[in-house]
């Protein structure tokens, strides 16, 4: 990964908390790249349960991978990429159990409980 496959501030492309830095999922080629590792893991293994935290909150992000004028996008792109990586995977692996938790991101998402094979826990931090 490159420093540009992360999302950033504004002014600094280190946007870290809780020793984190976030990757762009807005990219389709950090999609891919997800795609590709998450793949690989679990082909090696018998795995059948991925439990999928997204207890990172975003503020004032920023792309690499859009102008300056489309950086509106952002936040809106990562969601969407977020969903195309677990469709992928749930269509690749339709027996592995996705447990998914925004609980400390503090966020609800409907359409990430919706997927089957995947179980959406948001009232409980996880």
């Amino acid at each position: 990964m490159q420093r540009n496959h992360f999302l950033c501030s504004y002014w600094e492309c280190n946007l870290c908390a809780f020793d984190q830095l976030v990757l762009d999922m807005s990219r389709s080629d950090v999609i891919d790249y997800l795609y590709e590792s998450i793949s690989a893991v679990l082909r090696s293994a018998k795995i059948s349960y991925i439990k999928w935290d997204f207890n990172r909150s975003l503020s004032n992000v920023f792309s690499g991978g859009l102008p300056a004028d489309r950086q509106g996008e952002v936040a809106h792109r990562f969601v969407l990429g977020s969903y195309r990586l677990m469709e992928r995977l749930r269509d690749s692996f339709p027996d592995v159990m996705i447990e998914g938790c925004s609980g400390g991101g503090g966020r609800f998402d409907p359409v990430f409980g919706s997927y089957p094979a995947i179980q959406l826990h948001f009232r409980k931090k996880c």
